[in-house]
């Protein structure tokens, strides 16, 4: 949760960036964005894609060490539930998030 919060407030900072080189004529963020031409292409996961995925990797990955060091055992399966119900969270609160900034853009 901290790092969604700590994300909301770096976006609101880059949504600020955007609008102060829009102003300026200024290119240098404004490129990441995938809706301007020119943009730079992003390649592979961003965000909280990239974060949803290394908490999911050492989440499940810390279980699927542990059955391969002791064998399976359905406790492994505790942590599922949890990481599922997180990364669901995380995407629900970054769309809505995400659609919010959208909203409040300046032309």
């Amino acid at each position: 949760m901290a790092a969604g919060h700590y994300r909301q407030i770096y976006l609101g900072k880059l949504h600020r960036l955007w609008e102060l080189e829009e102003a300026l004529g200024a290119l240098r963020h404004t490129r990441f964005r995938r809706d301007r031409v020119p943009h730079y292409p992003i390649v592979g996961p961003r965000g909280h894609n990239l974060d949803i995925a290394v908490y999911a990797l050492t989440s499940v990955g810390s279980a699927a060490l542990g059955a391969a060091r002791n064998g399976f055992d359905p406790g492994y399966l505790t942590p599922l539930p949890v990481v599922l119900a997180t990364a669901a969270w995380v995407t629900v609160n970054e769309r809505r998030h995400s659609r919010l900034m959208r909203a409040t853009e300046v032309p």
